[in-house]
């Protein structure tokens, strides 16, 4: 499994390959992360507690989803898949803008294969 505990920002994100048979896990962090699917299908697991299951969702290729602060989630293709993993823009993360919904809107999907969300897309 491979364990990334600081993902990229908007400025230089990182494009993680998934391939067939590895997950990739993103530890808690005291911002929310934004997985946007760039090429297959993506398996996103956030983890559960005491108090609540595990939660399942799936990305198709543009496709996006906001893990939310404090929250692992474990990521895997099927069968293989890449990813960007992205930070909020600073104002966004200081609590200067409004938190985004845990799934993304249409209009803030990245609108191909490896093109990430636009700028306003954490606003």
């Amino acid at each position: 499994m491979l364990d990334s505990q600081q993902p990229h920002s908007l400025e230089a994100p990182a494009l993680w390959a998934l391939p067939p048979g590895q997950a990739l896990s993103l530890q808690p962090a005291s911002v929310a992360r934004q997985v946007v699917a760039c090429r297959g299908r993506v398996w996103l697991t956030l983890d559960g507690g005491p108090a609540a299951a595990a939660q399942d969702h799936w990305l198709r290729p543009g496709e996006a989803f906001t893990v939310p602060a404090g929250q692992r989630a474990v990521l895997e293709g099927w069968p293989a898949a890449s990813v960007q993993v992205l930070l909020p823009p600073p104002a966004a993360a200081s609590g200067g803008a409004k938190a985004q919904s845990p799934v993304a809107s249409k209009s803030t999907q990245a609108k191909s294969a490896g093109v990430r969300p636009p700028l306003g897309a954490w606003a």
